[in-house]
């Protein structure tokens, strides 16, 4: 998730749980942000999935009311975005577009959220992918690429197989599919609750997180 918004939006959590089910994942990314101004604000991520993913759902929850988005033609959805955000009122839209920020096996999703006036908004983008098993195993990436500080950042990862599991590594961070892939990743949390089933965490905390926030590939093989 990369974004670019006004300094009064303030960024509160940026939370990704995944669950791997026999090598289907299934993985949900919620955002919220915060308003403090008198005046809408409006907030553009670029979000980054797997090519071989696919969105599920895309939803927001305003004063614990939750809005389910809908596709419409492209026009048409912008429209009713741009009236929504002239009448002040919380809404959001994502559109897909090709784009040269595209890492390499990635795909690139835009999404604006209009937060009005001294109100939060949570983002919630929900995608699935069938994981591909290559040379005995197979491999989660996630992007997270905030490009500042998150107060709450968390990346949850349940793995459930029906055969037992050989093993499970999280690797470093990785800034660029180029890079080399490099095992370790000392704020991940591994626990394994059974021969078949793994829990992972991973919960920087804002010094962690470093100068200018994580950015780069989650990596679980």
């Amino acid at each position: 998730r990369d974004v670019n918004s006004a300094a009064v939006l303030t960024p509160l959590s940026l939370n990704v749980v995944s669950k791997i089910s026999s090598r289907f994942a299934n993985t949900l990314v919620t955002s919220t942000l915060e308003n403090k101004s008198p005046e809408n604000q409006e907030a553009k991520f670029v979000v980054q999935i797997p090519e071989t993913a696919f969105i599920s759902n895309f939803s927001m929850v305003v004063n614990g009311k939750h809005y389910i988005g809908k596709v419409k033609e492209k026009n048409a959805a912008r429209n009713e975005y741009e009236k929504a955000k002239n009448e002040s009122r919380n809404t959001g839209l994502v559109s897909f577009t090709e784009s040269e920020q595209a890492l390499r096996g990635m795909d690139v999703f835009h999404v604006a959220i209009n937060v009005a006036p001294n109100s939060s908004a949570e983002f919630r983008l929900n995608y699935q992918q069938l994981l591909v098993r290559r040379k005995g195993y197979y491999e989660q990436a996630i992007s997270i690429r905030p490009k500042q500080i998150v107060p709450v950042l968390k990346v949850i990862v349940d793995i459930e197989e029906p055969q037992a599991l050989s093993y499970v590594n999280v690797m470093k961070i990785r800034q660029s599919p180029s890079d080399a892939v490099v095992e370790g990743n000392p704020l991940a949390a591994v626990t394994n609750v059974s021969p078949t089933s793994v829990h992972i965490e991973y919960n920087p905390s804002e010094v962690e997180q470093g100068e200018t926030g994580v950015h780069g590939d989650f990596i679980i093989r």
